[in-house]
């Protein structure tokens, strides 16, 4: 529904934020998507996600995301 430059411009500036609010507090961002973020994945890893929740691995290809980021952030749900 949005393009990579209107997500850069209005989603990544408050993740980084909200997720340094959380790490500072000595906790742990973790997030559920039902839809594909693939696209967006980079910069959710980026800003600072510790944990991705996937409760409908067909959604995203799961089977790239796992190994690609060796385990940073973790995958919780996925089977």
């Amino acid at each position: 529904m949005m393009g990579s430059p209107l997500w850069q411009e209005f989603n990544c500036r408050v993740l980084k934020r909200m997720y340094a609010t959380v790490q500072q507090a000595r906790r742990l961002v973790m997030i559920h998507s039902s839809r594909d973020v693939d696209e967006s994945f980079d910069d959710l890893v980026a800003a600072g996600l510790s944990c991705f929740n996937l409760f409908q691995p067909k959604v995203m290809n799961i089977t790239f995301l796992m190994p690609h980021y060796s385990g940073r952030p973790a995958f919780h749900g996925v089977p």
